[in-house]
């Protein structure tokens, strides 16, 4: 399936490298079809029909640590967003009794609350979004001791080592929250 997208993703890039522009702007110009980077829904649509993901999550993965405004809101993200109460704050006409397993389509809802439903997803993104703006690098960098200028992908990382299995070869040595939300990941 990787191999498969892999060889897609070459061959479209194929024609990119025979043209006489820069290699950034061809890159660029390959993954967003010329769209604002800002206008990350409309990025996302054009690769997952341009790149042929299969999988609305996996293309988040790949934007987000390109740099682009998202996370990849999987299990342990949109767990945590729920325990915390900042799914309801995204999503207000979520059921107040919506459960973690819900979000896995085993709960009271069966599959309408999916956590890879874009319904559920999009808010993720679009929230965490107004976070990451509100924090200031400068205050970051004072608390953890380095910064990226890719801030969407900080918070992800470190959203996610809170509800993920502990990792010792990676310096987490406990749970930061709860018993977790998801099997171990690998998710970096």
């Amino acid at each position: 399936m990787i191999e498969n997208i892999f060889v897609r993703f070459l061959r479209k890039t194929k024609a990119l490298h025979s043209k006489q522009t820069r290699p950034y702007s061809r890159v660029m110009h390959f993954l967003t079809n010329s769209m604002n980077v800002s206008d990350v829904g409309p990025i996302h649509t054009y690769l997952m029909e341009t790149v042929g993901y299969t999988n609305d999550l996996t293309a988040l993965h790949l934007m987000m640590d390109l740099g682009f405004e998202v996370i990849k809101p999987d299990i342990v993200i949109t767990g945590l967003f729920l325990t915390w109460g900042w799914l309801h704050q995204a999503i207000p006409d979520l059921p107040y009794n919506l459960s973690i397993d819900d979000l896995h389509g085993k709960g009271n809802y069966k599959s309408k609350y999916l956590y890879t439903k874009a319904s559920m997803y999009k808010p993720a993104i679009d929230l965490s979004r107004q976070i990451v703006r509100q924090v200031d690098p400068k205050d970051l960098k004072k608390d953890i001791g380095w910064t990226t200028n890719n801030q969407l992908r900080e918070f992800d990382i470190f959203t996610v080592k809170n509800g993920q299995k502990p990792e010792p070869n990676c310096g987490i040595v406990r749970r930061l929250h709860g018993q977790g939300f998801g099997k171990q990941s690998t998710h970096h």
